[in-house]
């Protein structure tokens, strides 16, 4: 049976069926079926026994995007946050050792609370690395700076190189004055403190 669109877009099928005529002969009149083409949204399939409606593609660009602002956050209070929300450095520096003679003089590094390895690998706090190979490569020394007494102390390391102050070798833990000079290796170091009794970083809390 041919098939063709009609002028307004709709599929036609051309069927023909049999009518009796006032001759008494049998004649074959076209009869014309119209079909609706069928969406992706009008297409059904059964489920058990039951017509179901195809569910409908998502589309990506229509998927809900949440804003900047609707985004939950938590929030750590670690020891860091606490400082800083108490007005105090994460990380304060409580003196300097300058180095006055030897490799890298005119440098200084930043000592912090609690006890300060030096020496001249990464894994020390204080990293003593000019280019004095006779500094050891871990712990030549310890400089601990005490926040309950506000005082310093320096003590050897666990490395061989000996520390010395005033050309007395340090055997045991000794307590520093400000503008004490350190001999490290060929290096000779300044200790300039900032905290001690009439300041320390724990009073702006």
């Amino acid at each position: 049976m041919p098939i063709y669109r009609g002028p307004d877009g709709k599929i036609i099928e051309e069927r023909t069926k049999k009518v009796s005529s006032s001759k008494g002969m049998t004649e074959k009149v076209p009869v014309h079926a119209e079909f609706k083409e069928s969406s992706d949204a009008d297409k059904t399939r059964k489920v058990g026994g039951a017509a179901a409606q195809q569910p409908a593609r998502a589309e990506p660009e229509r998927a809900v995007r949440v804003a900047d602002h609707d985004k939950t956050r938590y929030v750590d209070l670690t020891d860091k946050t606490r400082a800083q929300s108490a007005n105090m450095p994460t990380d304060p520096v409580v003196g300097w050792l300058v180095v006055i003679k030897g490799p890298g003089s005119g440098n200084s590094l930043a000592l912090g609370y609690g006890a300060n390895s030096i020496g001249r690998g990464e894994t020390n706090r204080l990293r003593l690395d000019f280019g004095d190979d006779q500094i050891s490569r871990s712990h030549h020394a310890v400089l601990t700076y005490d926040p309950r007494g506000r005082k310093f102390y320096i003590q050897p390391g666990a490395g061989a190189g000996l520390v010395y102050i005033d050309d007395q070798p340090v055997l045991t833990p000794r307590e520093l004055a400000a503008r004490t000079r350190i001999q490290m290796g060929n290096t000779s170091l300044c200790f300039v403190p900032l905290c001690g009794d009439s300041f320390d970083w724990q009073d702006l809390q």
